[in-house]
């Protein structure tokens, strides 16, 4: 018993106890301890000329940020357009007081509209007519892209420059004839083997890829970026959850 407080009170030390670290415990459960990486900026420091330009079109940036954050909600993913989607009211620019569709706003550091390079800061001029043209073409086409909720700025920064940048008709991106007939490949390899196993072993329990065919070319995206970059890769693991 120690007097801790030094008016009468007693509190209770215990005698500190020695006990493995955390790593030691992982190792001997047999889990792996990951390396934690810091991710590259991926652009240096808003020039002083983007952030004058955000503070002097403050509704302009909200209105974008809400498709960014929120354009998934309204994004056309039900081919047969039978999901009835709800009205996201964040992507009315009417509620930031932007009515005027013919009026021309400098969207230099609020929309990127060009790929990183010398002239990516130069002012450009857009009338609200063609600012939510972009965005609708870009956030809530056929694809849904949901990134602002990632802790890592660098990230949401990436995809939103990545995907406002691209040049693509109606939204969607042209994929080149080669990369077509890769996906078309993996895709009809993956179908045959999974016919294959289904008659050779009818009656023992496996895991097809009904339904999940469609991430084969995501990971064969995600392989072959990895073994030509090779900067935070070393291996690479796949397993099944028990």
């Amino acid at each position: 018993m120690t007097n801790l407080l030094g008016s009468g009170n007693l509190a209770y030390s215990p005698t500190p106890t020695v006990s493995p670290s955390s790593t030691l415990r992982n190792l001997r459960s047999g889990a792996r301890t990951h390396q934690r990486l810091p991710l590259p900026h991926f652009r240096n420091i808003d020039s002083g000329e983007q952030l004058q330009n955000r503070v002097e079109n403050a509704p302009l940036l909200q209105y974008v940020e809400a498709f960014r954050t929120f354009g998934h909600a309204a994004a056309k993913i039900d081919p047969l357009d039978l999901l009835r989607r709800e009205r996201v009211p964040a992507l009315d620019p009417a509620r930031y007081n932007l009515t005027d569709p013919n009026k021309e706003y400098n969207v230099n550091g609020i929309i990127w509209t060009k790929p990183i390079g010398p002239n990516e800061e130069q002012d450009e001029w857009w009338t609200l007519s063609k600012i939510t043209q972009h965005l609708n073409a870009t956030y809530v086409g056929g694809l849904a892209y949901e990134f602002n909720h990632s802790s890592s700025q660098t990230e949401a920064l990436w995809f939103a420059h990545y995907l406002e940048s691209r040049k693509c008709e109606g939204g969607r991106c042209e994929l080149p004839p080669e990369r077509k007939r890769r996906i078309h490949d993996l895709v009809s390899r993956s179908e045959s083997f999974d016919h294959f196993m289904q008659a050779k072993f009818p009656n023992l329990k496996r895991y097809g890829l009904e339904g999940g065919e469609s991430l084969l070319p995501a990971l064969d995206t995600l392989f072959s970026v990895a073994a030509r970059g090779a900067l935070y890769w070393d291996d690479i693991c796949a397993w099944r959850p028990a």
